[in-house]
């Protein structure tokens, strides 16, 4: 089997999807976005050497790598995943509010 016959298995059997579906709940983060992990797993796999992938897949050992990546990915505040979707969510939650704040102040003033 190929890598990219590896990867498509992985996408019609939903692998890595279940994986980042059941770590959801050790994430403590409400701006999680998991699909944009899901597809950013997928992306780094497709980037990895074949010989990386084959090997792992067919020693058995590509789901714990899956997994490893996965965890590694939704847990670590210095991961790209954290920077590129949870850090921006976060400070542009904290720029909404704080531009709620300021209309509502200005509500009540009259010019």
């Amino acid at each position: 089997m190929t890598k990219v016959e590896i990867i498509d298995e992985l996408s019609r059997s939903n692998t890595v999807e279940k994986i980042i579906y059941k770590l959801l709940s050790s994430s403590k983060n409400p701006f999680d976005c998991p699909e944009d992990l899901i597809q950013d797993i997928y992306l780094l796999l497709l980037q990895k050497d074949d010989d990386l992938i084959v090997n792992l897949y067919n020693k058995g050992e590509l789901g714990y790598y899956l997994l490893k990546i996965a965890r590694n990915q939704l847990l670590s505040v210095n991961s790209k995943y954290y920077y590129t979707y949870i850090k921006l969510a976060a400070h542009s939650d904290e720029i909404t509010k704080a531009a709620n704040t300021i209309f509502e102040e200005d509500r009540g003033r009259v010019c």
